[in-house]
C-alpha cells in the first residue's frame, strides 16, 4: 500500500533527515519537521488491513514523500485496499473476539443490572437453553 504526499511540498527532499515515519500494525505516524518554518504532521490510525512495521517506510523525494507500508504475505490473498482506514472504528481486540462473547456479555450484564424479574425472565431462559442442548434441539425445532 501507498500513500503519496505530493501537495505542498516542493523541495521537501532539502531537509530529509527532519523526516519521519513511525509505523504500528494498525497506523502510521508522518512528520515533517522545520519545513517552510512549520512542523507537519500526517496520522492515520484505524487502517483498512494490518500491516508488517518492521517491512514499512517513508520515502523522500525532491518535491514528495511516499509512505509505503507492506502487508502480511498471505493473510489477504489478492485483494486491495479500497479505502485506507476503515469505516468504523475497531475497538481493541474486536478483530479476535467471538461474535457470540459481545452477546454474552450483553446477557451478563442484563442480569447483574437488572432488577429481580429480569433476573428471574433470563435465568428461565439459561434452564430451557440447557436443556434442549441436553435432549439435542437446535432450538429451530420450534420453527418447524
Amino acid at each position: 500500500m501507498y500513500v503519496y504526499c505530493m501537495s505542498g511540498l516542493d523541495g521537501v527532499g532539502d531537509i530529509k533527515d527532519r523526516v519521519s515515519c513511525e509505523f504500528t500494525k494498525s497506523s502510521f505516524d508522518l512528520k515533517i519537521l522545520g519545513y517552510n518554518g512549520k512542523n507537519l504532521r500526517l496520522f492515520k490510525n484505524n487502517l483498512d488491513k494490518e500491516i508488517l512495521p518492521e517491512e514499512s517506510k517513508a520515502i523522500v523525494k525532491k518535491n514528495k514523500v511516499t509512505i509505503k507500508m507492506r502487508k502480511p504475505k498471505g493473510q489477504y490473498g489478492s485483494d486491495h485496499w479500497s479505502d485506507l482506514t476503515q469505516k468504523r472504528p475497531a475497538l481493541d481486540g474486536e478483530k479476535k473476539k467471538d461474535p457470540g462473547d459481545s452477546l454474552m456479555d450483553m446477557m451478563k450484564d442484563m442480569y447483574d443490572n437488572g432488577d429481580d424479574q429480569m433476573k428471574k425472565t433470563l435465568g428461565e431462559a439459561m434452564l430451557k437453553s440447557r436443556e434442549n442442548q441436553a435432549q439435542g434441539k437446535t432450538g429451530m425445532d420450534d420453527f418447524a
